[in-house]
């Protein structure tokens, strides 16, 4: 048996978690999520792109044949999920079941960056979308997208879809640059908050403004999240209630994550 960590925040690992059917084999699964009964969302990179296991691990359902390229980022928020197609520069809302409620951005049409790699800074920012990384609702229903391989950006839409603006220019340095914005957040007050995955930056921007603030992830719990990230073939179970985030290869890999108190 193998825990690691301390206090509150103590893990198990179980590497036999996830049950799938007889027969089935993983894809590379980019990100995992879990709903309000802690059913857990598994993001493969192989159709069916979703796959579902209640929170003993037991497989529950799949879905999506057809309906993703190139999984990459998922979230949940009120029982509402949504997910980034990287490769076909989308970003999309469903229900729990599956049913599309919301498309951003035009299948295969990627916004003019001049990127001709993934991860290697952009010539310059654009538009949505060039291989968006994650799309996060802030409470206000407002849509927030990093954006991503080959852009240097952070999209704001309206709850219908409709494109607010977008801030974020290539760099590493600088408060509102970023190098492969990774990931999205939005706090109670709409405030916007980018991480870069490379350089392991966070900017910040308030809804109304462009003007952002921009600080080093150094803080214990990122370092803590960062750490079981990037673990491979692992499930992570926390002794007291968990709540899963997780990437990795081959087969699947899943991070159990304690739900978070309450923060302005």
């Amino acid at each position: 048996m193998t825990i690691v960590g301390s206090g509150t925040y103590q893990y198990e690992l179980n590497e036999k978690w996830a049950q799938l059917p007889s027969g089935w084999a993983w894809g590379q699964v980019s990100a995992v999520a879990t709903d309000s009964q802690d059913r857990v969302y598994a993001f493969q990179r192989k159709d069916p792109p979703i796959v579902v296991f209640d929170r003993h691990g037991q497989y529950l359902t799949s879905w999506g044949s057809g309906l993703i390229t190139d999984p990459h980022g998922i979230a949940i928020k009120d029982d509402v999920i949504y997910v980034t197609d990287r490769n076909d520069h989308l970003a999309m809302k469903f229900t729990l079941d599956g049913k599309p409620l919301l498309t951003l951005g035009v299948r295969g049409q990627a916004s003019d960056t001049g990127a001709t790699k993934d991860i290697e800074l952009p010539l310059r920012s654009a538009g949505p979308f060039n291989k968006p990384t994650e799309m996060f609702p802030a409470p206000s229903g407002e849509l927030y997208v990093s954006d991503g391989y080959r852009n240097s950006r952070v999209h704001r839409f309206a709850a219908d879809g409709k494109l607010i603006d977008s801030w974020g220019k290539p760099g590493k340095q600088e408060p509102g640059e970023f190098h492969l914005p990774a990931r999205t957040a939005a706090s109670r007050s709409s405030r916007a908050r980018g991480s870069s995955s490379p350089s392991g930056a966070i900017s910040t921007s308030p809804p109304t403004s462009t003007s952002t603030r921009r600080r080093s992830r150094t803080s214990a719990s990122s370092g803590r999240r960062s750490a079981c990230w990037r673990r491979t073939a692992r499930c992570w179970r926390a002794s007291t209630r968990p709540r899963v985030t997780a990437s990795g290869s081959t087969p699947a890999a899943t991070s159990t994550w304690p739900k978070p108190a309450a923060s302005g």
